[in-house]
């Protein structure tokens, strides 16, 4: 901008740049202390930097308005008049237009703005839809916000708004416009954003970045992940060859069990206080289920180990591995189940454990999927949910949780339905089915031969009672066996028992039986 004569800044009033069709509102405002002044010997020249996004449409119409008293008389100090609008106007030239697709970007508000997304988020999101449309420019048919979601932003301070605002494919192109909605929102202060009532709470250092694809940004570590899921099922195909009567099922459910504890870790270190108001009970539900778990593994297999000889003879003899799983019980207390598994035919997880020990790992695992698995599960669902830019930790560690919880309902459901079953089976006989029937049969066939052989018995005691009974008489009128008196009774009372004793055994050599 260049003036005759010699003039200086008053320090007043700034140049203006507007789009033709837009008067209300300028596309940029340069105010005096950032327009630089060069001094000729008859002239003045003021030069000042245009953003990239101020005349950012190409065969459009612009203008430029210089404010009254900006500019003063160098010798009487007298403020000279401005330029009014259209005085100075430009169109800008062709382009070629350059499609691309639809694409996310994340604008942060202040802490002023909590209360009107509190009040009326439906109608807080239009007002921002409509205020970005407008000092884009771009149709506001192209704007929008995914599932009309906002979040909590990061931090422990939590008190700033992230919404993601999405642009459709177009002229001009997403690209374009987010490149200027970027440039809009990093110079909040000279740029028509500071006029709107939502745009101006905008956080100016954070700018307009690109939400990127989670896919896409993680397919490295997502195709990492699919690697380590198929050698775990070729461990596991590999154990079933090896030994099919083993329970194979403890690998997988093994490396489930180390990857969800490892993650939660990780979370608990990295992600935590992403959401203030989660990191809490997320330290809550992570060092209590430790603590808990490993007290309860030791317990079970020092208990085991005192009043169990066979597992203690087992104890002994691998210690090393008994200790290491104590120390892997503190993530799961089900670990301790894969010590009888035999995963793979690995003789030494045949640990001899007793019902009661099934019992407390039963007991210990429902507890650590009250107190962990769910609370964990929840956590991460919450996060979800008032988190804007989701990263690949959470997402593992949500994908682990949801694994854990399937796995924990259908396990448990099953060893129980197993559990009352046998302990049905203790006290009930079957109720029917060819086991039964066969059952039956071999009943009755015993039966039949014990009432064969008592029929046999019966008739051989007879028989030599008979025997008995006439060497008794041969004995009698012998004089033998005492005397006979009155009535058919022994004189002899003893020598009449030992005869009827006789009698009743009868004679082994004729058949005879008790």
């Amino acid at each position: 901008l260049n003036y005759r004569g010699q003039v200086v800044l008053s320090g007043r009033g700034s140049i203006n740049v507007y789009q033709s069709g837009y008067d209300d509102v300028p596309r940029l405002t340069i105010p005096s202390n950032l327009i630089t002044i060069i001094n000729h010997v008859n002239s003045t020249t003021f030069k000042a930097k245009l953003l990239a996004s101020t005349l950012n449409l190409p065969n459009t119409t612009y203008y430029v308005t210089v404010d009254d008293g900006m500019v003063l008389n160098a010798n009487l100090s007298e403020p000279l008049p401005g330029i009014k609008p259209g005085a100075w106007n430009f169109t800008t030239a062709s382009q070629k237009t350059l499609y691309s697709e639809a694409a996310t970007v994340l604008l942060r508000f202040g802490s002023q703005s909590q209360q009107s997304f509190l009040t009326n988020s439906s109608a807080t999101l239009k007002e921002i839809h409509t205020e970005v449309s407008r000092f884009l420019p771009v149709e506001i048919r192209r704007i929008s916000t995914p599932y009309s979601a906002w979040y909590y932003d990061k931090g422990t301070n939590h008190d700033h708004i992230l919404v993601p605002i999405r642009i459709e494919p177009g002229d001009p192109s997403p690209l374009k416009l987010i490149s200027d909605l970027e440039d809009l929102v990093f110079n909040l202060p000279s740029t028509n954003m500071a006029n709107g009532t939502m745009t101006s709470m905008l956080d100016s250092k954070f700018g307009a970045p690109v939400q990127t694809d989670f896919w896409v940004e993680n397919k490295t570590v997502l195709i990492l992940a699919g690697i380590a899921v198929s050698l775990v099922i070729l461990l596991y195909i590999a154990a079933e060859r090896r030994d099919p009567a083993a329970r194979n099922v403890a690998i997988p459910q093994f490396v489930l069990i180390l990857a969800d504890f490892a993650l939660d870790i990780i979370f608990l270190l990295t992600h935590s206080r992403d959401v203030s108001f989660l990191f809490v009970p997320s330290m809550i539900f992570t060092t209590v289920p430790l603590s808990f778990n490993f007290f309860w593994s030791a317990g079970t297999l020092i208990r085991e180990a005192f009043y169990h000889d066979d597992f203690l003879r087992w104890f002994k003899s691998n210690t090393a591995i008994a200790s290491a799983f104590t120390v892997l019980g503190s993530a799961e207390v089900e670990v301790l189940s894969i010590l009888n598994s035999r995963a793979g035919g690995i003789k030494t997880l045949q640990a001899p454990w007793s019902d009661r020990a099934s019992k407390m790992i039963f007991i210990g695992s429902f507890i650590g999927f009250i107190i962990e698995d769910v609370p964990q599960f929840v956590i991460q669902v919450i996060y979800e949910q008032n988190t804007a830019s989701y990263s690949i930790i959470p997402f593992l560690t949500l994908a682990t949780a949801s694994l854990m919880i399937v796995h924990a309902i259908v396990g448990k459901l099953y060893l129980g339905i197993a559990r009352w079953r046998q302990s049905k089976h203790q006290y009930e006989p079957p109720g029917g089915g060819e086991a039964w029937r066969e059952l039956m049969s071999e009943v009755e066939r015993l039966a039949k031969e014990h009432q064969e052989e008592s029929r046999k018995s019966i008739a051989a005691a007879k028989l030599a009672a008979k025997k008995r009974a006439e060497e008794k008489k041969d004995h009698i009128s012998g004089g033998n066996r005492g005397t006979v008196l009155k009535g058919g009774n022994y004189k002899d009372k003893g020598k009449r028992r030992e005869d009827e004793r006789y009698a009743f055994e009868g004679d082994v050599s004729s058949g005879g039986s008790v």
